[in-house]
Formats: C-alpha cells, structure tokens, sequence
C-alpha cells in the first residue's frame, strides 16, 4: 500500500502543522507516503518534508485530501479516497459540504465533537475519528526561556497569543483584571508578533480596564507585559509562562491550546470544542456560549452560515478557573510545576506520531 496525502503542509499554520504530523505519522507506522501541497500563500517546502515530496506518485493506491471542502476531488484512480475534516461546524447537516464528502470511502475527524456534528447524515457511517498526532521530542525545551524582568520574578504567569488585530483579547483582560487585585502574586503576559498593531491593541487594553471601573484611571491597574514572538515560534514563551488563555472562539483544536499543555502549562479551554476532547477530564474546560455566526467567508461561504455558531466561554467561569489554578500553584510553585510536566508528558504518548499513526494504518487497512 502506498498513500498520496495532499494537504497544505508548506502552511505556517495550525493546517500545515498538522498535515505535516500526520505525514510523519503515517511514515512512523511504516506507511509508504507520498505528499502534494495545494499552494495557500506559501510555496516553500519545509526540510522534512522533502523526502515525501519527491517521491512519485504513480503507484498509489490511497489518496488523503486534507485540504477545504472546496479543493477535494476524489478519483477513481484510487482504491480509497479518504477525506480529512477538521470540526468547522455545528450544524454540518445544513451545508453542501455532506455532499462533497459523500464521495469518499472515508472521513476522518479529529474528535467527538466533529464525529457528532456528522450525526444523522447520509455519512454517519463513514466518519472515523483520528486523533491529532504530535512528535515528542517538540516539547523538549530547545530555547531559553523569555526575560520578562523583575514584573514576572516569582509571579504566576497568566499568557495568551493573540493575533495582528487583538481579536479576543478583550475578554482574557476583563478575565484577568476583574478577578486579580494587587495582593495577588500574578502577572499577564500577551504573546505578539511583528503584525501585531500594537496601538491598537494598547487601546484595547486602555478601553478594557477603563470600562471595568475598578480604579480610578487604566494606569493604575496592574500592568500587561507584551513579549515578542521569537523566530516565528511561541516556544520560548510557553517555557516560561505557567496557564495559557485562549482568546479564539473556534471550536477546532487550537494548536498553541495543545502546546501550552505539552510544556507543562495549563490552557483554559471552552467546552464543545475539539480541545475539550483531549483535555476533558481536566480541571481547565470551561462552559461556553453559542452565537449565531454571522462572519460568513466571503472566500468560502459555504463554512459560515447562519446555521453556524462560534463558541464564546463564559467569563465567570473563566475567572474562577484562573483563581483555582493560580491558588494550586501558590499552595507550592515546584509541585505545581512538576506534575503538570509529568501529567503533560504522559499523555503525549498515546497522540505521538507512532501511535496516532499505527491507528492510521488500521483504518487504511480496514
């Protein structure tokens, strides 16, 4: 058997890592792979995946399309076309992606949830759910930590990632300076990046704490400490940080919400999403909201409809899990800090590259 996996895997993204895990996955199960990138904005190949590149494809008898609904095509060519979604819906029943993926002998999902949005639909039988695969060794600290100076010293370190507009970090600030006073032994650290308009964020920040009223002025509120993004990757702060915040509202794994985990720190998740799968017997999901979507993608309509809805966790439950965890850790910092790595390190093994991808090859050979 040998298997043509197509997917954007040259991506700086949450796809591309994720196509690239599931390559090396099924490589480490002994697969023979071969790979194809669809071009979304980057055409580089990244070093590991060179080797599947270049090899042809000719023989292959199992095609993976990893890709959005819009760009799968299944062929008769194959033995098996396999279609891998991520959980972009709540109401998938209602959208033309079931007939796209009809075609296919298979549909991997990376979660119950995504398995139960597929629930009574003409594909019910064909939804398989495959984890997420995650190669080790990546959480073996390799940077030194970031210096955030005497602000940081000895605190516990709230963090989140946010993106070039701040979307989102609305609610981690309200969170955090609603629930934290100055005789709490805590800091918050907002991960950025170069794209990062970083004078509008600031006025985020300002707006927040003016409209929460608990002090008379936003200076006099306890302050953020930015940390730049470091060559493109958020490990160094990970490393040093202890509890990670989502700002996102999607309900598809958010891979800095799985790093945070792997290095040890506890990300605050909402429920009915696909991290709630791998963290759900974990003290840090929380209860969320729906809202009715109404940011339909002009590019791809058919993702977003007002059947759709995006997930929003409820703040007060947010603020309580921060106390609980910042009162954990203060009970002892060193305790804290090496049963969280322990916890994290265990359960790495049953998502590693050889496990997921041995699970992999039981569902090609099915």
């Amino acid at each position: 058997m040998k298997v043509l996996y197509i997917g954007y895997y040259k991506e700086h993204s949450d796809w591309g890592r994720t196509a690239r895990n599931n390559i090396l996955a099924l490589d480490s199960a002994g697969v023979d792979v071969a790979c194809r990138s669809v071009v979304f904005g980057v055409d580089h190949t990244p070093e590991e995946m060179r080797r599947f590149e270049e090899k042809d494809i000719e023989d292959c008898d199992v095609c993976i399309q990893h890709v959005f609904p819009d760009h799968m095509l299944p062929s008769s060519k194959f033995k098996k076309n396999i279609a891998i979604l991520a959980n972009e819906f709540v109401e998938a029943k209602h959208s033309t992606i079931i007939e796209k993926l009809d075609r296919f002998d298979q549909v991997w999902v990376p979660s119950t949830w995504a398995e139960i949005a597929f629930k009574n639909t003409p594909i019910e039988d064909k939804i398989k759910r495959v984890p997420y695969a995650f190669n080790k060794d990546n959480y073996k600290a390799t940077t030194s930590p970031v210096n955030g100076g005497i602000e940081t010293r000895d605190k516990f370190k709230f963090y989140t990632i946010i993106n070039n507009k701040g979307d989102g970090v609305e609610r981690v600030l309200r969170c955090f300076h609603s629930e934290f006073d100055d005789t709490d032994n805590v800091v918050l650290l907002l991960g950025v990046d170069e794209s990062c308009n970083k004078q509008l964020i600031d006025q985020k920040i300002e707006k927040v704490k003016t409209d929460l009223g608990l002090k008379p002025q936003a200076s006099d509120y306890r302050k953020d400490v930015f940390v730049p993004r470091i060559s493109g990757s958020h490990e160094p702060l990970h490393v040093f940080a202890d509890c990670y915040v989502s700002c996102g509202t999607q309900r598809t794994l958010n891979l800095e919400e799985f790093d945070a985990f792997a290095f040890g720190n506890t990300p605050i998740i909402p429920n009915a999403t696909d991290a709630e799968a791998y963290f759900d017997d974990y003290e840090c999901v929380v209860s969320s909201i729906y809202q009715t979507n109404t940011n339909r993608s002009k590019m791809w309509p058919d993702l977003n409809n007002g059947k759709d809805y995006i997930i929003i966790p409820c703040e007060k439950e947010m603020k309580e899990t921060m106390r609980k965890l910042y009162s954990a850790w203060s009970e002892n910092p060193v305790i804290y800090s090496v049963n969280r790595k322990r916890e994290a390190f265990e359960r790495l093994e049953v998502m590693s590259l050889e496990s997921v991808g041995n699970y992999m090859k039981e569902n090609l050979n099915a």
